[in-house]
């Protein structure tokens, strides 16, 4: 086995994982409201299965997704990169 292949197998799957599944929230999240299923809704609760084949691996990730920011971990609109108040400093 070379690990820098399998290294960049996995970030390249995690990256497709990634990009999809932000695109099918984004898409998920506008339905809902504008089909008003989401009012007065601050976050979303979200839990992602990974199962990886011929290693028996199935591990579930859980995290909840904010629709608004906190007055106290407001971000400027111009800047989504900001880090909130619970983000890491260096």
């Amino acid at each position: 086995m070379d690990d820098e292949v399998l290294n960049y197998g996995i970030r390249k799957f995690l990256k497709k994982v990634g990009i999809t599944a932000q695109m099918k929230i984004e898409e998920s999240v506008r339905d809902a409201v504008r089909e008003g299923r989401l009012d007065d809704v601050e976050s979303l609760t979200a839990r992602m299965v990974l199962t990886v084949g011929g290693v028996d691996l199935e591990i579930g990730i859980d995290g909840d997704i904010p629709l608004t920011w906190k007055q106290q971990d407001q971000a400027p609109r111009n800047n989504p990169g900001a880090k909130g108040k619970d983000d890491e400093r260096q």
